[in-house]
């Protein structure tokens, strides 16, 4: 008797399990964990009165009046509006919290937000980085972090939590 609750019970757990880590590895795709690092790698200007920076395809824009909104984009989030001109210096921002929102466009499409509540010594000013874009419900609709990384190609770079760096691997191999 033992031994046949064994044989069901040890592959039950073991299924249990791979479903477990699918999950897991299915967010990493799409949320960056706590602890994961955005690198800002050149400086940016925030023009005066200015909320957020747009990036989109390795440009940064001011205005969100200039967003495909079909295309994934990041930004870069001020705790108030620059009342002067900023300029953002190349730093490390450290992801303590992550978040999503989804506002309706339509009964077909919506705006699916990942907020990245970030911190950083050397701009306190930049209190999140927000990847977005329109999308139809149930097709995958938050930005992949591959997405993510391409939408802000040249300006920033995301280092994931617990993601081998890829120059140690190619140094490797």
């Amino acid at each position: 008797m033992l031994k046949r609750m064994l044989l069901v019970t040890i592959p039950l757990l073991a299924s249990c399990q791979a479903i477990e880590q699918a999950n897991e590895e299915a967010d990493l795709a799409y949320f960056p964990p706590v602890g994961s690092v955005w690198v800002l790698e050149k400086k940016v200007v925030a023009p005066r009165r200015t909320l957020n920076l747009l990036i989109i395809d390795g440009k940064v824009f001011d205005s969100f009046f200039r967003w495909d909104n079909y295309k994934p984009s990041c930004s870069l989030d001020f705790k108030t509006t620059t009342s002067e001109q900023k300029t953002i210096k190349p730093t490390r921002f450290v992801i303590t919290r992550v978040d999503t929102r989804e506002e309706t466009i339509d009964s077909t499409i919506g705006n699916f937000k990942t907020i990245m509540y970030v911190t950083s010594a050397d701009n306190p000013d930049v209190v999140s980085i927000t990847c977005q874009n329109w999308n139809s419900y149930g097709l995958g609709a938050y930005v992949p972090v591959k997405e993510m990384r391409e939408a802000t190609r040249g300006i920033m770079t995301l280092e994931i939590k617990g993601e081998k760096n890829e120059q140690s691997q190619n140094k490797n191999g």
